[in-house]
């Protein structure tokens, strides 16, 4: 059995600041036209997630219109550093 995942990173997505989206959206069509059987964002899924809640929000809902199964793997971006 074939098992495809779509690996991506530093998306650094944002509501505010969507200086990244344009290329997010390049990434979803090419996702939409492979159909991987998960796509794994392995980190700073947002911008500014750790101060700026909404950033979160947007990153999930541009995540979500893929329309395909996606998990995440949070990176400093989005929950802040540890020091």
């Amino acid at each position: 059995m074939t098992f495809r995942i779509a690996q991506i990173s530093d998306t650094h997505l944002g509501r505010e600041k969507p200086y990244f989206v344009a290329n997010f959206l390049k990434v979803g069509d090419h996702c939409a036209k492979t159909r991987p059987d998960l796509v794994l964002n392995s980190g700073d899924i947002s911008l500014d997630g750790a101060a700026c809640a909404e950033d979160l929000a947007e990153a999930k809902r541009l995540h979500g219109a893929l329309g395909l199964p996606v998990r995440f793997i949070p990176g400093n971006h989005d929950l802040g550093d540890a020091a």
